[in-house]
Formats: structure tokens, sequence, C-alpha cells
């Protein structure tokens, strides 16, 4: 699994035996080394053109895939619903993601092993590759987020951190009891496009609304108009969703841009219409059977945005990738391998296009 071909070993994810157990024997795709995704417009990682990535049945030249999952091959259609993902900016948006998870005091200054380089790799006279606005910490609600300028991307990046590892478990069977239970009273929603309350209390409730919206706005002026792109993993997910929403509806940012990584729902299906109007440019990715995306559940009022990215890991075969952007709960992406619609896999949480953890004891 990305980014060097391997999974965390079960240490690393400090999972119970009983947690082990439950988890698919799953053998991680072939990988012919470190690999890059394509510029905007080409293939993603699962598609006939990605090369020794597949593997192929040399006789008849047809990749190894159940057939089931052979819709994953076409390139054309993969190509329609992906017109946009650009899986540099993405992968690039992962790592800024996982930096999240590092030490507080490192990501203030900038030097986690997970910050990237300090300076461009192109020229260094052009800068620092990321220079960071603001640190969005509340300790007393447990919230960590940061905002900067990616001179990379030549956008704001605004992440959020998820969950702790340690506790997804206790968190997710929580969740499955949770309601749709909050009207939203941002201008231009409809009356009806209800949110999770925790959620929306844990954005507007918190430190972070202030922190961040104030330092995107300073980010704007400095910069002049430019694009914003909200992301985050698991709870990160959630905030950087009415994040993006509210910096679009109530902020009057015009270039607002939402990638999240095995995000749970967040309200209904109202609301998630209405936010894909909001923001078009929306990504959600998943990966294999994660635990969080199936999270709180439909039959709660639950429903995800439509634009899913689903990351498949098969045995002796090629990573596929599936792009469902239809109805939000396409039955053949993440919701085809959840039993009774819901997956168990804590280990496919914490790894997406970079590692969704912190390390212990050390951290990052």
């Amino acid at each position: 699994m990305w980014p060097d071909g391997s999974l965390a070993s079960p240490v690393e994810l400090e999972l119970s035996p009983r947690q082990l157990d439950a988890e698919p024997r799953l053998v991680p795709a072939r990988s012919s080394g470190a690999r890059r995704p394509p510029r905007r417009g080409g293939p993603g990682p699962g598609a006939p053109s990605s090369g020794p990535d597949v593997a192929y049945n040399m006789s008849a030249l047809t990749p190894f895939v159940p057939q089931d999952k052979a819709w994953m091959l076409d390139a054309d259609q993969a190509a329609r619903r992906g017109e946009g993902l650009d899986w540099v900016v993405a992968r690039r948006l992962a790592e800024y993601v996982a930096a999240s998870y590092c030490n507080t005091s490192n990501i203030a200054a900038w030097n986690c092993t997970r910050c990237g380089d300090p300076s461009s790799e192109d020229d260094e006279s052009s800068g620092p590759e990321f220079e960071l606005e603001t640190l969005a910490w509340d300790a007393a609600w447990d919230l960590l987020g940061f905002v900067g300028w990616s001179n990379t991307l030549q956008a704001t990046v605004i992440a959020f951190r998820g969950t702790d590892s340690r506790s997804i478990y206790n968190w997710v069977t929580n969740m499955r009891t949770w309601r749709t239970d909050l009207n939203l009273t941002t201008p231009g929603a409809p009356a009806n496009a209800l949110v999770h309350g925790g959620f929306l209390t844990s954005w507007s409730g918190s430190s972070l609304s202030r922190s961040v919206t104030r330092a995107a706005a300073a980010l704007q002026r400095r910069h002049g108009p430019h694009p914003v792109h909200a992301t985050g993993h698991s709870l990160g997910g959630a905030l950087a969703t009415i994040c993006a929403m509210e910096l679009r509806a109530l902020h009057g940012l015009h270039d607002v841009r939402l990638t999240t990584f095995g995000s749970p729902r967040v309200g209904n299906a109202v609301f998630a219409a209405w936010l894909q109007r909001v923001v078009p440019e929306h990504w959600r990715f998943t990966h294999n059977r994660d635990i969080v995306p199936s999270v709180a559940p439909p039959y709660m009022g639950f429903w995800h945005l439509a634009r899913e990215v689903w990351v498949l890991d098969q045995a002796g075969a090629a990573t596929l990738v599936g792009i469902c952007d239809a109805t939000g709960e396409d039955i053949r992406c993440h919701n085809s391998v959840c039993h009774l619609g819901l997956c168990s896999s804590v280990a496919d949480h914490l790894l997406y296009l970079a590692e969704m953890y912190t390390p212990r004891p050390m951290g990052c």
C-alpha cells in the first residue's frame, strides 16, 4: 500500500488481538518500487495503462481481477468520472494531512518528519515549499488543524487531524447510533438540510473556526485570489467538509476545494446535494474496507457526497481505483464490501496516499 508499497505492522497500528483477528487477510498490491501518480488528465494508479503495477495474464493480456471489479479497468469510464481529479495534488494533500498527526511543536516549527523538504525541490531560491500561517489546536476539544501557503500548489491548504487510532473502534461504535439532528442556518442552505450536531459543534464551538477562517482570509489578502484546499482524514474529513461549506457560503471565498480521506458521513442527502453545488470540486477517498466511511449509517439519516474515489488493494494484482460519481451511495464502490452497510477494518483506515496515524513512541 502507498507510499512505499508496504503495510504498517500490527504493533504500529496498536490493534488488540481481537481486532487483528477481525482484519481481512489482504495481500498488498504488487509494486515496482516508488511510484508517482499521473498528472491531471492521466489514469489513476489502477488503470490498464499503469504498466508493471498491473498483474496480467500474459496469454490473454488481461488483468487478474474479480469479475465484479472489472468495471474499474474501464479507462474511458474512469476518465469521464474522474475529470478534474489531479493525483499529484491529491497525494500532496494526503501528505499535509499526515503531517497533522505529528507533534504540535514540530508542526509549529514545520520540521516534522512528514513536513517534507523545507525548500522547493526545483529551485531553492523559490523559498519554503510550505509556509505555516497558523496552527489551530484546541486542547479542550482535542482538535487540531493548520493553515498555510503551499508554494507547490500555489494555494492555501487547510488540513485537519483525525481521531487517534487507539480510539477509533469506540468512536465508530458511538457513531452507529447517531442521528442527523441539527438544521443548518447557513445562508442559502435548504430548510431540510440536516447535519450531525457533534460535527458542527466541534467546528463552531471550538477555537478552530475562528483561527482557520482568520488565517484563510489573511492568505487571500496576501496572495490575492487563489484556490483554498480544505482537507482532512477521519473526523478531520468531517471538519474539512463543514469548513469548506462555511468558507464558501458564509465568508464568500469563491475557489474552495474539498478533498477528504476516510471521512464519515456528515449530514443527510439534502445537505450532501446542496454542498455539492456550493463546493463543486470535491473528492472523497475511501480505501478497501475502511471502517469509518460506513458510519454514521444511512438508516440513521446520513448520506455521503457523491464524488467517491475508492482505492482497492487486490491480492496478487493491481491497486485498483474506482470513481463513483452518481448518488453518493454507489453500491459498486466502498459500500460493495461492507456487510449490511458496515465495514470493520481499522488497518484500512490508517493507510491512504500517506500513513494516517502517529508513529509511537517517538511521534513524528
